[in-house]
């Protein structure tokens, strides 16, 4: 039995950028993040990593904001998809044909994220980052519930119809920690497995932080 599913994309890449208002005193701090997928044993050696050839969906995400704040960056692409469906009969019997109306819809973004508050030390020029970089991936479908509310199959005269209706789920990986760099270092963390999937599929981040400089006064 064929399960139904409904889903609409709304936008592709949309690369967003947010800093909250802050202080005009505080220094401005550049974070980016690199997104790394690799399917090989031997994690990342003998991988260049500045190397488009294996960024997750060419992710490269930047945020600028003044220290102590917060800061967001996505590229992501937007599902719509429903949550609940009715059930209708085109003759008003149930000896007719069935009609399944989607109903109830929401939003999943899928795609990558960041969110970061970098605070620089003056006193020995590094920067902290509370950062949780985040991978949403496009939906895993599954039709295990079925249209009648109670979990049941629908009654078509003597016949008993199946409907099942598939739901997505959006497989993540989402990592939140805490580093210090020095300003204009950067630092590689990862070997984490996605769940998705039977390949065998592991994920680093490649992050740099530098305090923005204003230019020099001729």
């Amino acid at each position: 039995m064929k399960t139904m599913s409904w889903l609409s994309v709304c936008g592709l890449a949309v690369c967003t950028a947010f800093a909250e208002e802050v202080k005009q005193d505080e220094p401005t701090i550049a974070v980016e993040v690199r997104f790394i997928e690799t399917t090989s044993g031997k994690g990342l050696k003998g991988v260049d990593v500045f190397s488009p050839k294996h960024l997750y969906s060419n992710a490269v995400l930047r945020v600028e904001t003044k220290s102590g704040q917060k800061g967001s960056s996505k590229i992501a692409t937007e599902y719509i998809y429903p949550t609940d469906y009715t059930i209708a009969f085109t003759n008003n019997s149930s000896m007719g044909p069935i009609i399944v109306v989607p109903n109830d819809y929401i939003t999943q973004e899928v795609g990558t994220f960041v969110d970061v508050t970098p605070t620089w030390n003056p006193e020995d020029n590094t920067i902290d980052l509370d950062i949780t970089p985040c991978i949403v991936e496009v939906p895993v479908w599954h039709g295990s519930r079925y249209v009648d509310e109670k979990g049941e199959c629908i009654r078509d005269g003597k016949y008993f119809i199946e409907l099942p209706m598939e739901r997505p789920h959006f497989p993540m990986l989402k990592v939140s920690t805490k580093l210090k760099l020095q300003d204009g270092a950067h630092t590689i963390f990862g070997g984490f497995r996605n769940v998705s999937g039977d390949k065998k599929r592991i994920f680093y981040f490649v992050i740099k932080a530098s305090v923005i400089k204003p230019p020099k006064q001729d």
